[in-house]
């Protein structure tokens, strides 16, 4: 998996992803938290029908709970969440008549966020999207975030499976363990939903654990061992300030700059979605985690499905360096 990796803003990333799939040949998958039929999405969601009328294979799947909740979060009347919940049976619809497989996950879970699916990627042939954290509606267009594009068959193929695999599981409430795969420099990171298990926290606490000095970007300050061992590196935060965020995320901020005595560096006013890390280990040598995972303690305890990419490769750390320096510093 030693492809070229190019780091899109949503806006670009949409709009990339919508010339693609009108192009397609074969299949189109689409994988988020969130992936609703707005102003936003019109476009795409019409490439998707035109896609499988035309007889190229397509499935949608995205989580339940979390589209719902997104959602409907921002109105104030019932009549706004039940207009919502009406454009979702109706993106279904649409989509499945013209032969498109469209799938809710995470009925099957012990708690509201157990088993949720928090892994976002796009594949159109043999074209892949992923390893950031873009939701596919208005909002998640607008956010500060990115995906990278990678033309890469084996890549395609391996989440294809996976995403085929997610659907099934979802039907009988199962899960997988998380599990890595790659070649060279650079290595995917896949957690699947079981409880307690996941690769990307494990992987971050690795590398933090012999890190130097550490550049934090996500939603939400570190929790758990990952934020107990930032504490005590030289490290560089950059997370919502608080009051940005919804009541779960706040009281997380607050309690970890009152227990850890965090700082958030960023004071823009666009909402952070991006997630990455990068370390600077003793001898110089540099190592970037990007993708879906928020490196919350929390995701990994309820056993979300999250994706990220594990790279030594210096474009793609430079990418998200330039990335930070233009949009978050």
């Amino acid at each position: 998996m030693n492809s070229e990796k190019t780091l899109m803003r949503p806006k670009t990333y949409l709009r990339d992803l919508i010339r693609h799939i009108n192009k397609a040949q074969h299949r189109v998958y689409l994988l988020a938290l969130v992936i609703a039929d707005e102003d936003e999405t019109r476009t795409l969601m019409t490439a998707l029908e035109q896609a499988a009328q035309r007889g190229v294979k397509v499935s949608v799947a995205s989580d339940m709970v979390f589209t719902y909740r997104e959602l409907g979060v921002t109105g104030r009347k019932k009549h706004y969440v039940r207009t919502q919940l009406a454009r979702m049976r109706s993106m279904r619809s649409k989509l499945q008549a013209q032969g498109a497989s469209v799938t809710w996950l995470g009925q099957h879970g012990i708690t509201l966020y157990s088993r949720r699916t928090h892994a976002k990627w796009s594949i159109v042939d043999n074209t892949v999207y992923t390893f950031g954290g873009v939701n596919l509606y208005s909002v998640g267009v607008e956010n500060l975030d990115y995906m990278f594009r990678i033309d890469d068959t084996s890549l395609a193929d391996h989440l294809a499976s996976q995403q085929d695999m997610f659907v099934r599981e979802n039907k009988s409430g199962r899960a997988q363990p998380s599990h890595d795969f790659g070649l060279g420099d650079n290595v995917a990171l896949i957690d699947g939903g079981m409880i307690g298990d996941s690769i990307i926290y494990r992987h971050a606490r690795r590398l933090a654990s012999k890190a130097v000095h550490i550049i934090y970007v996500s939603q939400y300050a570190p929790t758990g061992k990952l934020g107990k061992i930032i504490q005590s590196r030289r490290h560089e935060l950059y997370y919502n300030p608080a009051a940005k965020v919804e009541f779960f995320g706040r009281s997380l901020i607050h309690w970890m700059e009152f227990l850890r005595g965090f700082r958030s560096l960023y004071t823009r006013r666009p909402y952070i979605h991006a997630k990455f890390m990068i370390f600077t280990m003793a001898d110089g040598e540099r190592v970037a985690i990007t993708g879906s995972h928020n490196f919350l303690a929390g995701n990994a305890i309820a056993g979300a499905r999250e994706i990220a990419l594990e790279t030594r490769d210096p474009a793609v750390i430079t990418q998200l360096e330039t990335f930070l320096d233009k949009y978050i510093k």
